[in-house]
């Protein structure tokens, strides 16, 4: 188990895939980061129209 587990919310897994977790500390402050690198998966859920599917940016235009 990693620590965005921890921190994320379960329904989280359930649109986004975990790429990579990096544990970074600012020497200066002595802060503990947390960077995580997502990528959303790109699914509509059962009992929408994909007529009703809008692109918000991520992936490119979707025309019917």
């Amino acid at each position: 188990m990693d620590l965005s587990s921890l921190i994320l919310p379960t329904e989280f897994h359930n649109h986004f895939t975990r790429i990579e977790v990096l544990e970074l500390c600012d020497i200066s402050t002595k802060e503990h980061i947390l960077e995580l690198h997502l990528e959303e998966k790109n699914y509509l859920p059962s009992g929408y129209p994909s007529s009703e599917y809008e692109s918000k940016g991520f992936y490119p235009l979707i025309e019917n």
